[in-house]
């Protein structure tokens, strides 16, 4: 009878492990068709696989889904607009989202990590840890109130690259620590819109990020690593 019970266990594990290494893709996706995974994390609760990926350097990835092996469930979705690196560290997958920001000398932009998911496993459960950085420069006092008195003397222009790059530099400053600027980057919009195009895109994308980082910080989720 034991052997029995082992035998049964060994013919269900095996089936088990051959699901999790023979994982394909869904199909109707952002990915379209492609059925192989273009890379495999394997953990001590389950396999998640990365499916679709746009590249140039092999290390930044665009455009993919991450699939969950044991529950064929999607995870999540990376659509072309958003570059990330993907690291498996201490049984936990960190897809981490790179976002240019005005952080540098004389307010230089810099291509930085700057939102994290955290992917793991508890027993045979997906968990999630969501997060911004907080480790990044934050502008001076000076710096910031260069920032807001350049602002008050701008003479807005429809669809400039000026006014974008002032949304860029006032989001900086809110994270920074300044009221002010908040205030000025939530009244951007009415004193030197509207926009449209290019602009218009880049502009949606600075505001969701805005009001997606405020709610966060909210709930003590802007961290350090």
């Amino acid at each position: 009878m034991p052997y029995r019970f082992a035998l049964l266990f060994f013919i269900l594990f095996s089936g088990y492990v051959r699901g999790q290494q023979n994982c394909i893709c869904p199909s109707g996706t952002i990915i379209g068709n492609v059925t192989k995974p273009a890379k495999t994390f394997s953990f001590n609760g389950g396999t998640i696989v990365m499916c679709g990926g746009y590249t140039e350097n092999g290390n930044v990835f665009s455009e993919f889904l991450l699939y969950d092996c044991r529950t064929e469930k999607i995870i999540g979705e990376w659509d072309a607009t958003q570059s990330c690196t993907l690291v498996k560290s201490n049984d936990t997958l960190i897809v981490s989202t790179l976002r240019n920001w005005p952080i540098g000398k004389n307010y230089e932009f810099n291509t930085v990590p700057f939102y994290i998911s955290k992917l793991y496993y508890e027993g045979n459960t997906i968990k999630e840890l969501d997060y911004y950085l907080s480790n990044h420069r934050r502008y001076s006092d000076k710096e910031i109130q260069r920032v807001i008195t350049n602002y008050q003397n701008y003479k807005p222009g429809n669809n400039s690259d000026t006014t974008i790059n002032f949304a860029y530099l006032l989001f900086w400053s809110y994270v920074s620590g300044s009221k002010k600027a908040e205030q000025y980057l939530n009244t951007l919009e009415s004193r030197c819109g509207p926009f449209d195009g290019a602009i218009s895109e880049e502009w949606n994308e600075i505001i969701m990020t805005y009001a997606h980082y405020k709610e966060l910080a909210g709930k003590g989720l802007v961290q350090t690593n």
